[in-house]
């Protein structure tokens, strides 16, 4: 093959340590029936073979192009993608996952017929061993302008991340990729929310586009809560961003129930966490926002940490009833 000039879609892998993954990953793009686009693999400084199993890939198709970047996160390997890549549409895929063979020409095509800035899809996510955990299905398809579309992306009855959705490059500013490097949770939402506050024009389909395997390995099951200051990071740039566009209080029943969700996890993880003052402050605004029972609870016990033992014990019992 030739190298694409100014492809339809711009494929962005950030790679990080993945050498026994990558090839399933791109062999799954590269049989898309879907042609008319380009790979941008960023190898974020990985100690594995990552980087030398890609260059052999790319050996063998000019649209494939490889970089090489000092670790700086997957945010920041992302963004280098992204500016290295040329694509009028920009799709992200990580390392550990695939896509079906269909999934390009259905986003591609569901852009061209409804005029779309972002297209999301449907995706299916499997254990290693490839049993179904999941499908991700939307309640409601159709063409959403970004007020409604936000709507239902705060009922996670839309994309919340980077996957599973095609996006216009002229979507992506400055700010897309501007968050603190230790946030490593809950980036993505960030991401989406930044790119969907330009779009006018955004499908929501069911058609499967994506496959996620759920890594054991990965940052999602593997992180660690040693401070609660990249939560705080993460919490306060979507708080920013609905504050810039002036959606803040249209949006503060489900900012703050997210807020909530992501500060007991982190309390529940490490104890030690739910005295930072940060937590007392977000437990104050939020108590009279929330309507949930479970909410306020929460909200109680982030304000008096006396009681997180007794939410400990209870979250165990739940994980434990749910296996049987």
């Amino acid at each position: 093959f030739f190298r694409v000039m100014n492809p339809k879609i711009s494929i962005i892998i950030p790679i990080y340590n993945a050498a026994d993954l990558i090839d399933r990953c791109i062999k799954s793009i590269l049989s898309q029936t879907f042609q008319d686009y380009e790979i941008v693999i960023v190898d974020d400084e990985s100690t594995d073979d990552s980087l030398s199993v890609c260059k052999e890939i790319a050996k063998k198709d000019d649209r494939i192009s490889i970089f090489h970047q000092q670790n700086g996160g997957q945010v920041a390997a992302r963004g280098r993608g992204f500016k290295e890549s040329s694509g009028e549409f920009v799709y992200f895929v990580d390392a550990d996952d695939f896509l079906p063979k269909d999934a390009l020409n259905s986003l591609y095509s569901r852009a061209m017929k409804h005029n779309l800035d972002i297209v999301d899809g449907a995706s299916i996510s499997y254990y290693e061993d490839f049993t179904i955990k999941e499908k991700v299905i939307f309640p409601q398809e159709g063409v959403f302008d970004k007020l409604d579309y936000l709507r239902l992306m705060f009922k996670n009855q839309a994309n919340n991340g980077t996957h599973a959705c095609l996006v216009k490059r002229t979507l992506f500013t400055s700010e897309v990729f501007d968050i603190p490097r230790n946030v490593r949770l809950g980036e993505d939402a960030f991401i989406h929310l930044c790119f969907t506050q330009q779009a006018s024009r955004i499908g929501i389909f069911n058609d499967i586009v994506y496959y996620y395997v759920q890594n054991r390995n990965s940052i999602t099951n593997n992180y660690v809560y040693t401070s609660i200051r990249p939560v705080e990071y993460q919490i306060e740039s979507i708080r920013k961003i609905l504050e810039k566009y002036n959606q803040f209080e249209m949006f503060k029943h489900p900012f703050y129930n997210r807020a909530v969700g992501h500060l007991i996890t982190a309390c529940i993880r490490n104890p030690k966490l739910v005295k930072d003052p940060y937590v007392y402050r977000i437990a104050n605004e939020s108590y009279p926002v929330i309507n949930s029972l479970s909410g306020k609870v929460y909200c109680v016990v982030m304000k008096y940490p006396i009681f997180l033992p007794s939410l400990r014990k209870l979250n165990k019992l739940r994980k434990l009833l749910n296996k049987i």
